[in-house]
């Protein structure tokens, strides 16, 4: 899915969703981002304890954190004309 991401902050942030199965192994590990701000972080990981809440996918625990990286922005290659 092509989008345009516009992030104009020296600092980017991403959610990390980690989910566990009822007999406590791993489910799956999620990483969403990046994101310009912590909030927008903290918001899909909300969205993912909340869906599975509510869904039934013998999904014991959903939790998960925000890690944040700074931005360095900087020619690679010249293209077009």
């Amino acid at each position: 899915m092509a989008r345009q991401i516009s992030i104009t902050t020296a600092e980017v942030f991403r959610a990390v969703i980690i989910t566990t199965y009822s007999d406590g192994k791993p489910a799956s590990t999620l990483v969403e981002g990046p994101y310009s701000t912590e909030r927008a972080a903290k918001g899909r990981i909300s969205m993912h304890v909340n869906a599975h809440r509510y869904a039934r996918l013998h999904i014991e625990s959903v939790s998960g954190w925000i890690e944040s990286s700074p931005v360095t922005w900087s020619p690679t290659t010249k293209t077009g004309t």
